[in-house]
């Protein structure tokens, strides 16, 4: 039962992961350095989620539909 605890508390990690990805591309425009990812975690994400740049650019990092097809294969397994 842990184990399935452990996969729940991941899920929730990655949607929160996928929410603040997609509400900062949303901003970001590709060769704006007025629009670059320092300044949408400066005055996009940080106002709406609180979270420091070093969190927000490790989440930008993860490929959360990969992460996600993990989890599910690992919940999809029977243990005996």
């Amino acid at each position: 039962q842990t184990h399935n605890n452990m996969a729940y508390n991941r899920i929730n990690y990655l949607n929160r992961v996928h929410e603040i990805q997609q509400f900062a591309r949303q901003f970001y425009e590709p060769g704006r350095q007025d629009r670059s990812w320092a300044w949408v975690w400066k005055n996009r994400v940080y106002p709406a989620f609180c979270i420091s740049r070093r969190t927000f650019t490790s989440y930008m990092s993860i490929d959360v539909e990969r992460e996600l097809s993990n989890e599910n294969a690992k919940s999809n397994r029977v243990t005996v």
